[in-house]
């Protein structure tokens, strides 16, 4: 397993992957592709306009939740094999921390959509604590182990632990363009891991998609 924590631009940084020397600053945007793109698998578009979560529920001092993408290869694009999944952080230097310990999760399901409460996972990444990071938006890569081949009528599910403590708390940036929301495809829950219980984040006022991604 590889995780590579990636610094931000001046503005809003999009990860490429091989050719990104994380831990750099970027000055223009880079990467990944626009989700048309074949190499990708994404519920936001190439111009998203990013906000933060709010923390959906897992403000400071809550325990450890979890939310998860649901990421479906388009039409023609099985069977897709998946190498990397990725996600982005806000971080503000008071309660919106980008340098948390966490973990990430990665399985697959068939086409049934809402995630299961005890999925078998395939990989999981361990991410460990950094030192505060500047105002901005951080991402994260991890390469599979073992890349994973989605056959038709299979989804890819990418979990990402909101850790949190007395004064600060994990949030993941979320598109919020008008112009692309992939309903449902984001869910929440209050546990940090198995067993889960599931709510999909439009019941809490997030219409637009979290910036989680995996790549071919």
């Amino acid at each position: 397993m590889v995780s590579q924590f990636c610094s931000p631009s001046a503005a809003f940084a999009l990860i490429t992957y091989g050719a990104l020397a994380c831990g750099t600053a970027m000055a223009t945007p880079v990467g990944p592709a626009a989700p048309s793109s074949a190499s990708y698998l994404a519920n936001f578009s190439a111009s998203c306009n990013p906000d933060w979560s709010g923390c959906v529920g897992n403000e400071a001092g809550y325990p450890t939740a979890t939310v998860v993408s649901i990421l479906k290869p388009r039409s023609g694009q099985y069977p897709f094999t998946v190498r990397g999944v990725g996600y982005t952080l806000w971080e503000d230097g008071w309660m919106l921390n980008a340098s948390m310990a966490h973990e990430v999760v990665v399985w697959v399901q068939s086409d049934v959509k809402v995630p299961d409460a005890n999925p078998i996972v395939l990989e999981q990444f361990s991410v460990a604590a950094e030192a505060r990071q500047p105002f901005g938006t951080y991402s994260f890569n991890h390469i599979l182990t073992t890349p994973i081949t989605l056959e038709p009528g299979e989804r890819l599910y990418v979990g990402v632990q909101l850790a949190a403590d007395d004064d600060s708390a994990m949030c993941l940036v979320y598109c919020s363009d008008s112009n692309w929301s992939a309903p449902d495809e984001d869910y929440w829950s209050d546990q940090d891991w198995q067993t889960y219980i599931w709510d999909e984040l439009d019941n809490f006022g997030i219409y637009y998609n979290l910036r989680i991604w995996a790549r071919g």
